[in-house]
């Protein structure tokens, strides 16, 4: 009788020192073996549950996360429930339709409609945005950082998002932010609180070729421009 009460309290100490951690995964793979090994590192007193979004489940393969823990497949009777009790939830790969969509409060699929419900909720959100930045050099070499609207536009969803109580930064930053909620270390400064500074001017420096492209793009924008490519736009809006 004894040995049955000392495993039921022990049983229920674990629980209530076990992180419930909530992983939705959008359909990127930058980064993954980093990502991995945060999650690794973690694990021993974590328990991870996984939303994959529809394109993920399509295009990627999800049995090399499921190694880590057990998928949610969708809507049951006591899925609000179980989402109250989640710590924290995780966004590792935040691609830019979902960041778009996330931003703009469209919830078109079980994983973007969850992640609207934890926001609301006001749980802790953590988010790389590795997956869609276009200053890194995964995007600068694929060409896709070219259009200065764009890039802004995309930085500003994000903002949306902090504004929205989600912790947003670099992959470093999350590996940080991650880390000073499951293992309780400090981190010196919340993304949510500095106001992302990647709304910073842009510090490419554009030439006329740049500018002859599309001289719109560049109108009432904060980015530097060689004296040729100013002359130019100067003589274009005459």
């Amino acid at each position: 009788m004894q040995s049955e009460t000392m495993e039921r309290l022990l049983k229920l100490l674990t629980e209530k020192t076990t992180k419930q951690v909530l992983i939705v995964l959008f359909a990127s793979t930058q980064n993954t073996k980093e990502i991995q090994y945060l999650l690794q590192d973690c694990q021993a007193f974590c328990n991870y549950q996984f939303i994959f979004s529809p394109s993920f489940k399509e295009n990627l393969a999800d049995q090399e996360w499921l190694q880590y823990g057990t998928e949610i497949r969708g809507y049951h009777e006591d899925f609000q429930k179980q989402l109250a009790q989640f710590d924290c939830v995780l966004l590792p790969f935040i691609t830019r339709n979902s960041l778009a969509k996330l931003a703009l409060c469209i919830a078109d699929n079980f994983a973007l409609t969850v992640v609207q419900q934890v926001l609301l909720m006001n749980k802790p959100v953590y988010a790389s945005n590795h997956a869609w930045q276009l200053n890194h050099d995964y995007a600068i070499y694929r060409g896709l950082n070219q259009n200065p609207v764009m890039t802004r536009r995309f930085q500003q969803y994000e903002q949306n998002l902090i504004d929205f109580g989600m912790q947003s930064g670099s992959l470093l930053e999350f590996k940080e932010m991650v880390e000073a909620h499951l293992k309780g270390k400090e981190y010196d400064q919340k993304p949510a609180a500095r106001k992302i500074n990647r709304l910073e001017k842009d510090q490419t420096i554009y030439t006329l070729e740049d500018v002859q492209k599309n001289p719109k793009q560049f109108d009432h924008q904060s980015v530097t421009l060689t004296d040729l490519a100013k002359e130019f736009l100067q003589n274009d809006k005459q």
